[in-house]
């Protein structure tokens, strides 16, 4: 891990505790004292611009770069959008007519057409209140769209209107839908080139991390991560409410 030139976290489950909605302060002072040493740090996460607009995770430190919502969004230190990965428009708008319940579309603004079942409110918790409900989508940018069952939809995934998008499960089950051409290790990649690094660690817990910790020179999976992300990962860590970020960078004396 030591010769890794960045960094990258995953946020909810990896930096984020979420059953606290806090960043543990060892871990801010371990990924502050990361960057002194020279080392660059990244953001990699799921949730979209829209969705990290939570002072606490921006202030951590000052971040050399964010991938964003699953790959589709990359932002540079400043954050401003330096490559994206767009939901064509006929794809949300195709999606939308088959689909019979709640559909949330998340990018630069998150939004949800049709009434959202109490699991998706659940799932959104206080940040279903940056939700803007919508009536009809105007072909706004669109980074992933969240149903909670595809087989709602005739032929679920095998449906000709998915030949070139994916999806991941998130951690209430539900898929996270975006293009092939997308993800979060297709984003890193791209964003290693635009900043000049050849070689990266990559901490996370998700099944939307589990091929960028594949691809990484350096794969950490969080003791609470996915069995699928502790499976391919380099080295496992404790959980995140047991500040599994500060355990692995400490047991590489990497701080």
């Amino acid at each position: 891990m030591k010769k890794s030139e960045i960094f990258y976290f995953d946020v909810d489950g990896t930096i984020l505790d979420n059953s606290v909605q806090k960043i543990s302060e060892k871990t801010i002072k371990a990924i502050n004292k990361l960057q002194e040493q020279g080392y660059k740090i990244a953001i990699a996460t799921g949730r979209t611009s829209a969705a990290l607009n939570n002072p606490e995770i921006q202030s951590v430190c000052e971040w050399d770069g964010y991938v964003l919502g699953n790959g589709g969004s990359i932002m540079d230190k400043d954050f401003k959008i330096v490559k994206e990965h767009l939901c064509e428009p006929e794809f949300v708008h195709n999606l939308i007519n088959l689909y019979p319940g709640a559909v949330v579309l998340e990018g630069y603004n998150n939004y949800v057409i049709n009434d959202m079942s109490k699991e998706l409110r659940a799932f959104f918790g206080e940040g279903g209140n940056a939700l803007e409900e919508i009536s009809q989508y105007d072909d706004q940018p669109v980074h992933k769209i969240i149903v909670e069952d595809l087989n709602l939809i005739p032929g679920g995934i095998d449906n000709p209107i998915f030949e070139n998008y994916t999806y991941h499960m998130n951690t209430a089950n539900m898929p996270e839908i975006f293009p092939k051409d997308s993800g979060k290790h297709i984003a890193v990649a791209e964003l290693n080139e635009i900043l000049g690094v050849t070689s990266f660690a990559y901490f996370g817990d998700g099944h939307n991390d589990v091929d960028a910790i594949k691809a990484a020179d350096f794969g950490v999976a969080m003791g609470n991560a996915a069995q699928e992300a502790k499976d391919i990962a380099d080295f496992t860590t404790s959980s995140v409410a047991e500040d599994g970020v500060v355990h692995a960078l400490k047991h590489f004396k990497l701080i």
